[in-house]
């Protein structure tokens, strides 16, 4: 289905009556992913799933976005949807806009319940070579501004390579944003879920948020990876039913 939220025309997925569950999804992918979940949650809920702008089949956002944009942008469309309170599963960038939400007293009332797996948010130090490698792709840049696109192709990570220029854009604001400062104002029960083989957002990321974020309880899935709810999907199923009731 489309709609149009703030000039982006969107489409989303849903499924299913009663209480809202949304479903928020990582960067590079869409609403697609969570398909299982959709499918199997829809007998018991209103399962949302919105394609972000910039990703699947929704228009690109209206400027350079940071997170904040992103949050706002998912507020307006749970009003455009009549969608008052909704229990939010938010993954990897999902989790980003899920934490912004939770944490602003002004907006922290739209969540029940809130489940975040392989979340980032986290700003952590990058190894030595990833920062050598970051500043000469900028400094290269800055010299050299007609080669830009040879020197990302050398020194930039999938997600950049992939991203259009104005997403390219989006990205660099946004993970370049540490979340951490406002875990603790988050007091929702919150559900934390990592597969224990994530190295995108790695598990040491799950202990630090279950550290910061007071009603938390982290549990961690072997043979898993940063797609937790797709490696094992009957546990992270289990998980999410034992979270719910």
């Amino acid at each position: 289905m489309n709609i149009d939220i703030g000039g982006v025309d969107a489409n989303y997925r849903t499924r299913g009556e009663g209480d809202c569950l949304l479903l928020l999804h990582g960067w590079g992918v869409d609403s697609r992913v969570f398909d299982g979940l959709m499918k199997e949650f829809s007998s018991s809920y209103r399962v949302v799933a919105p394609d972000l702008p910039g990703f699947g089949t929704s228009g690109d956002p209206t400027g350079e976005w940071c997170v904040d944009d992103y949050a706002a942008w998912v507020l307006a469309f749970m009003d455009a949807l009549n969608i008052g309170r909704a229990t939010v599963v938010g993954h990897s960038f999902g989790g980003r806009i899920a934490i912004k939400i939770a944490s602003n007293p002004a907006t922290a009332g739209r969540i029940g319940k809130l489940i975040l797996t392989g979340s980032a948010g986290l700003r952590r130090k990058r190894p030595l070579k990833g920062r050598i490698r970051g500043w000469t792709f900028r400094t290269l840049s800055r010299i050299f501004p007609g080669l830009r696109e040879k020197f990302a192709r050398k020194f930039a990570s999938r997600d950049y390579l992939a991203a259009s220029p104005l997403m390219r854009k989006c990205l660099v604001k946004v993970v370049t944003e540490d979340l951490a400062p406002l875990l603790p104002e988050i007091q929702h029960e919150t559900l934390l879920v990592w597969g224990r083989d994530d190295t995108e957002t790695p598990v040491d990321d799950g202990y630090t948020m279950k550290s910061l974020i007071p009603r938390s309880r982290l549990e961690v899935l072997d043979g898993a990876g940063h797609f937790a709810f797709l490696n094992r999907p009957d546990d992270f199923t289990r998980l999410m039913k034992e979270f719910l009731q």
